[in-house]
């Protein structure tokens, strides 16, 4: 439902005739609050655990090493998008397959980078407050003694 909610918006992007003042205002006054509610309905039904074909993919076991490295992912890209939007210095044709191509290559190279930063920052540190954790936890047990 979502996604046809979005596509009915193309029909204001072609080229040539313009459809009637009308018919936009309508489609602006209505897309922004049956959107806001399909969104509800989708988290409502996610936090009620309806069962349905999105739960099952969105459950999917698969998501969860994509998932860790979503922090690792969020402080690489920019610095990537920068950095490569930045090197240029020559001015380009931009069409629909440069804009997909340079849009996959951004986020392969995005998730490769992630990947080594999380084995090699992130995991580490994680396993470090961990073991530092429990050890002060057990520290502090170890100093109460009991009585009897």
């Amino acid at each position: 439902m979502l996604t046809i909610l979005g596509l009915n918006s193309l029909v204001f992007l072609k080229d040539g005739e313009q459809v009637s003042m009308g018919i936009r205002l309508l489609y602006a006054l209505f897309v922004k609050p049956v959107w806001g509610l399909l969104m509800a309905a989708f988290i409502f039904g996610m936090i009620c655990k309806v069962e349905n074909v999105y739960r099952r993919i969105l459950e999917w076991p698969g998501w969860v090493s994509l998932v860790r490295l979503t922090y690792c992912s969020y402080n690489v890209h920019m610095l990537l998008i920068r950095y490569g939007f930045g090197a240029d210095t020559q001015l380009y044709f931009l069409s629909d397959l440069h804009m997909l191509i340079t849009t996959f290559g951004f986020i392969v190279l995005t998730f490769i980078l992630s990947t080594v930063m999380w084995l090699c920052v992130e995991q580490p540190s994680n396993n470090l407050i961990k073991k530092l954790g429990k050890k002060s936890i057990l520290d502090s047990e170890a100093g109460v003694k009991k009585i009897e």
